[in-house]
Parts: C-alpha cells; sequence; structure tokens
C-alpha cells in the first residue's frame, strides 16, 4: 500500500483488484435493497474471535479458538483452557484461548459468548483464501507510527474491513489472513479499532 516500499508493491496491485471486485459485490448486494444492502457489510462485533488451523503434533481435526478482550474474565465459562493478560506489549488485552476438534467439511458449531460456526476443509481437498500483507491506515484513534501514503485515497480504514466482509463469510472462502505488519500498530489501539469492524462471521473462519 506504500509505493516506496517494495513490501508492499504487491498488495497495490492486489488491493486495486480486490477494490474493484468489491465494489462489484457491495453493488449486487445493495441492489434493490438501498442502504440497507450497504450496511449489512459493515456489520461488526465486540468479541475479538480468532480461530487459526493447529500444526506440528496436532491432528487435522483440530484447531485453537480464541477471544481478545479486555476482560479478564472469559466471555463463556468452561470453554477456554487458558486466560491470561497479554504479557510483553499490549498488555491492555487478555488472550482466551483453547484447542477443540471440529469435523471436517462441516460446520462445527461452539458458543464462545456468542453462536459461531466453525468450518475446516476436508483434508486433501482445495482451498480458497483472501491473502492481505502488511496494510495501513489512517486511523480515527489518532495513532499513525508511519506514513500511509494511499490511505486516504483508497479509503483502507473502511475498505479493507469492507473487503474482509465481503468475501470471507461466504462459503467459497476457507480461510483468509492479515500478514506481515499489521497495520504497523505498536501499542494496540488500530488494530482494536480495525478488526472491531470486521464481521461475527468472518472471524469465524479460519
Amino acid at each position: 500500500m506504500m509505493a516506496s516500499s517494495p513490501r508492499c508493491g504487491l498488495l497495490s496491485v492486489g488491493l486495486v483488484i480486490a477494490w474493484a471486485a468489491l465494489a462489484a459485490t457491495i453493488s449486487a448486494q445493495a441492489a434493490g435493497e438501498g442502504d440497507e444492502g450497504v450496511a449489512q457489510l459493515w456489520n461488526s462485533t465486540d468479541l475479538e474471535l480468532r480461530v487459526a488451523k493447529c500444526f506440528g503434533t496436532k491432528d487435522y481435526n483440530q484447531v485453537r479458538i480464541s477471544v481478545v478482550s479486555y476482560s479478564a474474565t472469559p466471555p463463556v465459562a468452561n470453554f477456554f483452557d487458558y486466560s491470561a493478560q497479554f504479557v510483553h506489549r499490549w498488555t491492555q488485552f487478555y488472550l482466551h484461548t483453547a484447542i477443540k476438534t471440529v469435523q471436517p467439511g462441516v460446520d462445527t458449531s461452539f458458543h464462545v459468548g456468542a453462536d459461531i460456526a466453525v468450518r475446516l476443509p476436508a483434508q486433501g481437498a482445495g482451498v480458497a483464501g483472501l491473502l492481505i500483507a502488511d496494510p495501513c491506515v489512517h486511523s480515527p484513534t489518532g495513532k499513525e507510527w508511519i506514513s500511509c501514503q494511499f490511505a486516504a485515497r483508497f479509503n483502507t480504514i473502511e475498505r479493507i474491513p469492507a473487503l474482509i466482509n465481503a468475501f470471507a463469510p461466504g462459503p467459497d472462502t476457507d480461510f483468509w489472513t492479515i500478514s506481515g505488519d499489521n497495520f504497523y500498530d505498536r501499542t494496540g489501539e488500530i488494530s482494536a479499532d480495525v478488526f472491531k469492524r470486521v464481521s461475527l462471521a468472518a472471524k469465524s473462519k479460519i
């Protein structure tokens, strides 16, 4: 997203394509529905959920389900194996996490303070995912650690979450990721603001 950075060059090209696809998706969903059709893409939740595939010694059918919160109390009792405050950085947050078993190829339901459905692709099946790397934004929190050259032009603070909300929850997307320097955030405020704009349906994906 920063033309001066070779690491971000590929993302700039990818985002241009993604913005065009997103515009078409928004237009299609909003057709005949007025402003409500567009507004549905912007629904978010206060439940900061993360779902990750287990690797290493873990069986294929195991996933890690985590919630990041501002409270030491887990969002639901008797679900998480570990709850603790962040240790070295971003100590305003608490991590609640557990490894759970799912049935590959179908939805597995959990209650983590809200009802979610987690789907792990069948082992050996093809997958499709949404990849975003090194994004930056102009955050309404007032925090800005680097110059984000195209943040205003592409309205990345709104369009990155909208892109995720448009593509990630659907049945044709198996996973999504934001890799690299997530918003170049040093203190956690920018990340919290961006991720609260991402829907729970999207956060339920790996």
